[in-house]
């Protein structure tokens, strides 16, 4: 990454952690918070909420009703169609049913990586941004330009 580059990507860390935890404009925030030291160097933390217990089931509420919503819209249409071909060829059917497995599987996901492991997911982000600090301090701001990339080249 160029120095432009990288000084880009720290501006945006900011940006994003005024946007997205400081003045967040909804009332149900994000449970983590993104900290960048004075070297540069940028985490994820966990932050503590008030009723973290209740707000947790929030997101699960809604995307479970979102999902069982769109399965009673499902099963109305279905029950609509006179034969199966006029079944197969209304493409309100294939709307819901899209609509049902996105909020099937975003509940699942949040479950999984919010709701029961978050430790895990912040962990694993931290991982990620150090690797990729590492890679970024370690790289060549360019390569060669007349260089091939063959098996038996010097590159």
């Amino acid at each position: 990454m160029r120095r432009t580059e990288q000084e880009l990507s720290v501006g945006r860390i900011p940006l994003l952690q005024l946007l997205f935890v400081t003045y967040y404009p909804f009332g149900y925030k994000p449970c983590v918070e993104i900290i960048m030291d004075k070297r540069g160097d940028v985490s994820i933390r966990k932050t503590k909420r008030r009723f973290d217990k209740i707000l947790a089931f929030v997101p699960i509420g809604c995307m479970s009703l979102s999902c069982l919503l769109c399965c009673v819209s499902l099963i109305i249409v279905t029950l609509e169609s006179k034969t199966y071909s006029e079944m197969v060829m209304n493409p309100v059917l294939g709307t819901w049913g899209i609509g049902t497995l996105l909020s099937l599987t975003g509940t699942i996901v949040y479950k999984v990586w919010v709701f029961d492991g978050i430790d895990i997911s912040v962990k694993m982000a931290n991982e990620i941004l150090r690797i990729e600090q590492e890679v970024n301090a370690g790289s060549s701001p360019e390569r060669p330009r007349d260089c091939n990339y063959s098996p038996g080249s010097n590159c």
